[in-house]
């Protein structure tokens, strides 16, 4: 007999909100894109930027391109 949990069908947002990080962003998404490696259902990872001074937008913007089917960013 099979032990195997069963998950309804969902989709995942994973919502980021950085402020001058631009040393933190590539090592979170790819240890994200990592950890959902073998996840069965839709899930995205949103990169917020908070109004940063340094170069947070553009290694956000570096993490997209790298990772376009999962990853997006927006600044505010």
């Amino acid at each position: 007999m099979s032990t195997e949990l069963s998950i309804a069908p969902h989709s995942l947002s994973i919502v980021v909100p950085f402020y001058n990080e631009e040393d933190n962003i590539a090592p979170l998404v790819k240890r994200v894109h990592e950890a959902l490696a073998g996840y069965q259902h839709p899930w995205e990872l949103v990169l917020v930027d908070d109004g940063s001074s340094d170069a947070t937008v553009d290694r956000a913007v570096q993490c997209v391109r790298a990772n376009t089917a999962r990853t997006s960013a927006s600044s505010s």
